[in-house]
């Protein structure tokens, strides 16, 4: 068991060290690479050596992680004024996407349910790749890099609400002890949890905040603590997370505790995005490899065509439209997510979930080809390293 450990995170962090080198050269997002990887290493048979169980699990924790540090980037104050700017586009855009995804299903015979649930997968884009390809200076406010990041983040709260709903629908029937979760545990977890965090945690952390080691572990028991909390409540570990995040991130210290944990966090997406490669059936790429590279193409046209065009009705100049349309024209992680918790669920079979991962492949492949290709991004200043949390 330990050999095997010892085995499967070998082949885990050297081929994605190497195949993030092939990346960084043909100006690809990383998490191609991981993806990728673990293509590779099931199509040659090599997953027999892995420990599937370390893999699974450990994805999960980076999941966690993930949603805890996005958590930690939306304050509050700052969410809610940014979300008022760009409701209109984030709706209309929203339908958009669903009506793509869902038409283009229906188009090819697939079931309803299935044409819903790809509609919903479309209506996200890539929050990682969108701030690695944003170079620091486009985030300063008035600028268009502020109006992409109120996009993503509005979508990643319409992401989360997607994963609570998809938790609660695991249960065979909808109680009433749902509906009242829905309505009055979920906002009571929230206050209750800002509520910690300004009577203990933020003291503990101003007392002690120069001893790195302990605000590290705090973070982490945090995060953990009221995933599992929310996870024994029947919500989620993932939305746990997200509010333990949020409930940290109007704190003075919240970017500085988002830097120390970064690596924690990179560590498990790696294993996560490994994990999806290797679930990805090639068994299945004759039947759906043609849905997937038609969904691509038409959401890869049709997402910066319509930014682009809501964004000019918010009297942003053509130019900026065409290049926010650009880099919102992905799939996203959350995508990826979804698909896989819904199969976990067995909400969607193993073929939806392949059509939806390898269409949201394509579309990290060609736009952040894209995007370097036309626009400037941390990249075209030849940095040594490219760090996907430029910003």
């Amino acid at each position: 068991m330990e050999n095997s450990l010892v085995l499967t995170i070998c082949v885990i962090f050297v081929g994605a060290a190497v195949f993030s080198t092939i990346a960084l050269a043909m100006r690809q997002s990383l998490l191609v690479a991981y993806i990728l990887l673990g293509v590779l290493v099931s199509y040659f048979g090599m997953d027999s050596l892995a420990d599937k169980t370390f893999i699974h699990y450990s994805g999960d924790i980076g999941i966690i992680f993930l949603l805890f540090m996005l958590g930690l980037h939306l304050d509050p104050i700052r969410l809610i004024d940014q979300m008022k700017k760009i409701t209109s586009t984030g709706f209309w855009s929203s339908l958009a996407f669903w009506l793509i995804g869902f038409c283009i299903m229906k188009a090819m015979g697939f079931s309803w349910f299935a044409a819903i649930f790809v509609g919903v997968s479309c209506l996200f884009s890539s929050t990682i790749i969108g701030l690695k390809l944003l170079p620091t200076k486009m985030m300063s406010p008035g600028s268009i890099g502020e109006v992409m990041i109120s996009v993503l983040l509005l979508q990643d709260f319409i992401a989360m609400i997607v994963l609570f709903l998809l938790h609660q629908f695991v249960s065979p029937s909808i109680s009433w002890w749902h509906i009242v979760m829905l309505s009055a545990f979920l906002p009571a977890l929230v206050v209750a949890s800002f509520s910690f965090v300004d009577g203990i945690l933020e003291p503990l952390m101003s007392k002690h905040q120069r001893i790195r080691e302990y605000l590290f572990l705090l973070a982490i028991a945090w995060c953990l603590g009221l995933a599992v909390l929310s996870e024994m409540s029947g919500i989620s570990y993932e939305i746990g997370a997200f509010i333990a995040g949020i409930s940290l991130a109007h704190l003075s210290m919240a970017n500085y505790l988002s830097d120390i944990l970064l690596p924690l966090r990179d560590f498990f997406l790696v294993i996560f995005f490994f994990a999806v490669g290797m679930n990805i059936d090639l068994d299945l790429m004759g039947s759906i490899f043609m849905p997937a590279c038609l969904l691509a193409t038409v959401l890869l046209v049709g997402k910066p065509y319509i930014y682009k065009t809501l964004f000019l009705r918010k009297n942003i100049n053509y130019a900026s439209a065409w290049e926010l349309g650009f880099r919102l024209g992905q799939g996203s992680e959350f995508t990826i997510l979804m698909t896989e918790t819904a199969k976990s669920f067995q909400f969607i079979t193993p073929r939806i979930s392949n059509l939806i991962e390898v269409s949201a492949l394509i579309t990290f492949l060609v736009s952040s080809f894209m995007v370097v290709r036309y626009y400037e991004t941390p990249i075209t200043r030849k940095a040594n390293i490219l760090d996907e949390e430029d910003d």
